[in-house]
């Protein structure tokens, strides 16, 4: 249920460790890092319980035999994959408001009012809430893992992005609703990406991609459809609505709204700066499918 902002009171348990625990008021900053810091905690036994795992199942395959392989397996399946599925569940499992988004698009004028734009941008969700919860926790633990397996500065920089952006639509609260697609929904493809990384010899597990060749083609077919699906169909249709909202909120005079403009200003750059990357991606996930199917014969 959609709430007004309010201040965060001290009912909140010191763990957040379900939606119903977020309330119906934000929850204090010590409350979401206590939660966030067990989560990422969380992610690192998942993390060395998968190559404890991955170790046992070195008879596959010789790609196995090699222990850097195996810990980058154990990262990008145990950390990344799970987490942006666990992402996916919870935006999922709160997709009414994303529901509504489709039914403005398609005409109904009455799902999504331009009357309601200031309350929706200021509005708390509790099932929001919690999974911004998760994807801190995931983009901290990611951010650490980035830096330890020298990823590069780029990568870098998209981690703390999101984590900034993602902080943001916390404290001081914004847009929260916005968040089940954005933060949950969306990551579908990305965890299928993160599964079709391993193959990749440098970002993955190197010899992997030659060692099940029709496995990375057909995981590449199932990304590059849901890429389709949620980042270049549903994405731009989400992302008209956020901007015609968040226009109307910098043209407002409430006293909550004009004190996030510099917070609605870095939205609305992030956002345009994103969608048009993944027009550039959409290209070249065309382009490598079409030289995979190529490489195997099925062009």
């Amino acid at each position: 249920m959609c709430k007004g902002v309010a201040k965060a009171g001290n009912s909140h348990p010191a763990l957040l460790l379900s939606s119903k625990a977020c309330g119906a008021s934000p929850p204090p900053v010590t409350s979401t890092m206590t939660t966030s810091m067990l989560f990422v905690g969380f992610l690192a036994c998942i993390e060395l319980a998968g190559r404890v795992l991955i170790e046992q199942m070195q008879g596959i395959s010789p790609v196995l035999d090699d222990e850097t392989n195996r810990k980058i397996l154990a990262r990008h399946l145990f950390v990344d994959a799970l987490s942006c599925f666990i992402l996916f569940y919870l935006g999922w499992n709160n997709r009414a408001f994303t529901l509504r988004v489709l039914k403005a698009f398609s005409g109904d004028s009455k799902a999504l009012p331009v009357a309601s734009a200031e309350s929706r941008a200021l509005a708390y969700d509790n099932k929001s809430y919690f999974l911004c919860i998760w994807f801190l926790s995931y983009q901290l633990k990611n951010l650490y893992d980035t830096i330890m397996w020298n990823d590069g500065p780029e990568y870098i920089f998209h981690h703390v992005l999101s984590l900034c952006v993602c902080w943001m639509a916390l404290y001081p609260g914004y847009q929260l609703l916005y968040a089940e697609f954005y933060f949950g929904i969306s990551e579908l493809s990305t965890g299928v990406l993160c599964i079709l990384a391993n193959f990749d010899d440098d970002h993955g597990a190197v010899g992997l991609g030659d060692a099940f060749p029709l496995g990375k083609v057909i995981i590449g077919a199932v990304f590059a459809v849901l890429f389709t699906a949620f980042r270049c169909v549903v994405w731009p249709i989400v992302s008209y609505y956020y901007t015609r909202d968040a226009l109307i909120c910098l043209k407002s005079e409430q006293k909550e709204l004009k004190q996030r403009s510099f917070v609605i200003k870095v939205f609305v750059c992030c956002l345009t700066g994103l969608s048009a990357l993944q027009i550039i991606w959409l290209g070249v996930i065309l382009y490598v499918a079409y030289e995979e199917f190529k490489a195997i014969g099925l062009l």
